[in-house]
């Protein structure tokens, strides 16, 4: 059987013992706020992030955009600069076959004209004897 002193020393300890547990929950009670705080504060620190982040993600998604939409453009104009491009090109065989064309035709002027020099130069010859042959006829005649 304790004693009084014995049960009161127990009580002391005991109390002791449960006043450093209790020392050691408010520690460890005043660690966790202070995480609490803190976890808060990144928290708040990881929304304005956020909300950067997710600004500048549709900013980025803007230029994007409308990158695609210049190349979409730019592409487009290749595309019509091919076109005339071919339009061009056949303009130019068409035009490369009409002037080999009037070429040939200017040659067979040419040669037609050449033709009709040569014989305008018989006919004015064939004239001269003619008239020649005329004149010698009227004198003979004059001369009768």
């Amino acid at each position: 059987v304790k004693t009084l002193e014995e049960r009161y020393d127990e009580v002391c300890r005991l109390l002791q013992q449960r006043d450093d547990e209790n020392e050691t929950l408010r520690g460890e009670q005043s660690n966790l706020i202070n995480q609490r705080d803190d976890a808060v504060l990144k928290s708040s620190h990881l929304e304005e992030r956020i909300g950067t982040l997710s600004h500048e993600h549709e900013v980025v998604a803007s230029d994007l955009e409308r990158e695609k939409t210049q190349r979409q453009d730019a592409e487009n104009s290749v595309l019509e600069l091919k076109e005339k491009a071919a339009i061009s090109k056949q303009q130019h065989t068409d035009l490369e076959q009409k002037f080999d064309s009037l070429k040939e035709e200017n040659l067979r002027c040419a040669f037609e004209l050449g033709q009709l020099q040569s014989d305008k130069e018989k006919f004015t010859a064939e004239q001269r004897e003619d008239r020649k042959q005329l004149q010698d006829a009227n004198s003979k005649a004059s001369h009768l």
